[in-house]
């Protein structure tokens, strides 16, 4: 799992002074785990978790699963099928993630439902056929460097690991079936950090390691959108855990099978082929989210946004270039051009995939953040509105614990203090659940709400 720079992981709105967006939101020297807080009611919270399917055809989804299942995130091609035969344990390794059981056994059953002949469970002790262990963060970038979590074909600990890696044992090559994976995870990481990882790498784990920026609705796509397992996601779990399918299958017999279980599941004839274009997008994508100076990451989103365009009227990676871009000119201190682009995204996105779309949500809590900075509380208040319904239906904790604090300041700024106060207090126990109860981003909040009056939140 990558991490994605957000918008809406601004520098607090109160005073200049302090501390950065880094120190409160990614706490480095942390030496505990955080005090976990329980996950607030919303209305309508995850009513749409596994449901957030596509229409596409057979062929299609049968494409995209030969390409998660037999082609590697670097690029590789598998030549047989992998996967678990028999049950898959899940443990958490550790007190630190055992805290996390309950929100591991919610995904085992979300997994289970979707997927009837894969057999998942949670270990009763520390030792499975999915381990998730942690290990020390900045160790693990060394390693990984834009990942904040990841997984192998392995047995073991964090030593064991990194003396087979230096050994230069080869963990991928020659695998027939998967018996044994080990999940990283960074240490003291946030709640919703290790929330997501475990969403994440658990789900890939089992099979679809690939991650393919051309699937809008899946987890298995390095832009983070989607936060939860989805409906497409789920489907691709079945088809592999399908009697029919095995480990060891070569491609061709698995294309049969595949197709035999999705047909009678695709629920429309809507296509998104792979196409020649699609690894030059991504590797510009990258340079744009990774070059060191900002001229030179605009300069790369730019080019983003031109390959993008031929993607065709109903592709999300148009929008999502140009959200890049935007986030890059407010960065560099261009307001104005930066909600200019976000704007532009914003119509994209209502036309492409519709006003239910979490893209949608996603893109109005970073428009809002920036209509804010420019002074405009309405306008942000405006896009807020309907993002934070999305944003609760889809699950998608933490950029609603964001937009609910934005809300909370845009009320505020609009003279309705009653209003303001109640978001405000709904915004700290999201961002308790989120970062922690005893974490700087909850401290820095109350103080920004307290600089914006809302001294009873």
């Amino acid at each position: 799992m990558n991490g994605r720079a957000a918008l809406l992981l601004l520098a607090l709105a109160g005073c200049a002074a302090g501390p950065g967006p880094d120190e409160v939101y990614r706490e480095a020297d942390r030496s505990r785990p955080h005090e976990l807080a329980p996950r607030p009611d919303y209305p309508g919270y995850g009513e749409k978790i596994g449901r957030n399917g596509g229409d596409w055809s057979a062929e299609s989804l049968t494409e995209d699963f030969l390409e998660l299942v037999f082609v590697t995130e670097w690029g590789d091609r598998n030549e047989a099928l992998l996967r678990f035969e028999g049950p898959v344990r899940i443990a958490l390794a550790g007190p630190e993630l055992a805290a996390y059981r309950p929100y591991a056994a919610d995904l085992v059953a979300r997994l289970s439902a979707g997927a009837p002949g894969l057999d998942l469970s949670l270990a009763e002790g520390g030792e499975g056929e999915i381990t998730l262990r942690t290990a020390p963060a900045d160790e693990m970038s060394a390693v990984a460097e834009d990942a904040l979590c990841f997984f192998l074909p392995f047995s073991g600990g964090w030593p064991e690991f990194r003396k087979a890696a230096a050994e230069g044992r080869p963990f991928w090559r020659g695998l027939e079936r998967f018996e044994a994976i080990t999940v990283f995870l960074p240490a003291h990481a946030a709640p919703h950090e290790i929330r997501a990882c475990i969403e994440e790498e658990v789900t890939q784990a089992l099979g679809p390691a690939n991650d393919i920026l051309r699937l809008e609705d899946s987890i298995f796509n390095d832009d983070n959108v989607q936060v939860k397992t989805t409906a497409f996601d789920l489907l691709m779990l079945r088809a592999l855990y399908d009697p029919s399918m095995r480990a060891g299958m070569g491609e061709a017999e698995a294309r049969r099978a595949a197709r035999a279980v999705l047909a009678p599941l695709a629920q429309g004839e809507a296509t998104r082929p792979p196409g020649p274009r699609d690894g030059a997008y991504a590797a510009l994508a990258a340079r744009a989210a990774t070059a060191e100076a900002s001229a030179e990451r605009f300069v790369w989103a730019r080019r983003a946004i031109r390959e993008a365009e031929a993607f065709g009227p109903e592709d999300h990676r148009l929008p999502a270039a140009i959200l890049e871009a935007g986030h890059i000119a407010f960065f560099a201190g261009r307001e104005a051009e930066a909600a200019a682009l976000l704007r532009e995204g914003e119509r994209l996105l209502l036309r492409r995939l519709g006003p239910d779309s979490l893209r949608l949500a996603d893109l109005r809590g970073d428009l809002a953040a920036v209509l804010m900075r420019r002074g405009e509380p309405a306008e942000a208040l405006a896009a807020l509105d309907p993002a934070v319904t999305v944003l609760a239906r889809h699950g998608a904790d933490w950029r609603l614990a964001h937009a609910l604090r934005w809300r909370a300041l845009a009320l505020s700024e609009l003279g309705r203090g009653s209003e303001a106060a109640r978001e405000a207090r709904r915004a700290l126990d999201w961002a308790a659940y989120v970062y922690g109860g005893d974490s700087r981003a909850l401290a820095a909040w109350r103080l920004d709400f307290a600089a914006a009056g809302l001294s009873g939140a």
